[in-house]
C-alpha cells in the first residue's frame, strides 16, 4: 500500500511514523544533496541494523557485481571476472563509446532483486518525508522496490508532500519556481 501525506507539517507527521510499528521501519530522503542511490544505500544499512549482516551478505551476493557500482564495500569481494564485468557496466566504460547510452536496467534489476530478498517476509514500512529530498535514481527504483516486495513481504510506503516548501538547494527551487523551467519549443 502506498499513502501521500499531502499539505503543510506533512513531512512532520511522516518523521514521526513507525515508532510503534512492530516493522522493520527504512527511512529515506534525508537530504536533497544525497547522492545517486543514496535511500536504497541507507536501506541496506537500516536492514542490516535491523535484520543482520549474514541476511544483508545473502540478500547482495547473487547481484553483487552490479551492486558494487553504488555500494564501493562489495568490491573487495569481487574477483576478477566480477570485476572486468563491473568494468563494463560502469558510466565510464560506456561514455568511452562513441554514441554512449546508459542502460541502467540491470542496476534497477539488482536493486529490485536485493531489496526484495532482504526483506522478504518481513513488515516493512517505508517513510519518504519529503519527495523532494530523496535522491532521483532511488524515487525512479521505488515503483521496482515496491513492486520486488509485494508478494514476499507485507509492504507499506508512506511519502510526504508539502507543495508549499521551497527547496533547500538551488537547482531545486529553480524546477519547483513557477515559470522558472520551460522546454523550448
Amino acid at each position: 500500500m502506498i499513502t501521500v501525506q499531502r499539505g503543510e507539517g506533512a513531512s512532520d507527521a511522516v518523521r514521526t511514523l513507525g515508532s510503534h510499528s512492530g516493522a522493520v521501519v527504512l527511512r529515506a530522503g534525508v537530504s536533497s544533496r544525497t547522492a545517486a542511490w543514496g535511500a536504497l544505500r541507507s536501506f541496506i544499512a537500516q536492514g542490516r541494523a535491523a535484520l543482520g549482516n549474514a541476511r544483508v551478505e545473502r540478500a547482495l551476493a547473487p547481484r553483487r557485481t552490479m551492486l558494487s557500482i553504488a555500494l564501493r564495500g562489495l568490491e573487495p569481494s569481487l574477483n576478477a571476472e566480477e570485476r572486468r564485468s563491473r568494468g563494463e557496466a560502469g558510466g565510464l566504460a560506456v561514455g568511452a563509446l562513441p554514441s554512449p547510452f546508459l542502460r541502467d536496467a540491470g542496476m534497477y534489476q539488482a536493486w529490485q532483486s536485493a531489496i526484495g530478498d532482504l526483506f522478504a517476509g518481513e513488515r516493512v514500512l517505508i517513510l519518504v518525508p519529503e519527495l523532494d529530498a530523496i535522491d532521483l535514481e532511488s524515487l525512479q527504483a521505488f515503483r521496482l522496490i515496491v513492486r520486488g516486495l509485494r508478494d514476499r513481504a507485507d509492504v507499506h510506503v508512506v511519502l510526504g508532500h508539502e507543495p508549499g516548501r521551497a527547496p533547500a538547494d538551488p537547482v531545486g527551487a529553480f524546477f519547483r519556481a513557477p515559470g522558472g523551467f520551460s522546454c523550448p519549443s
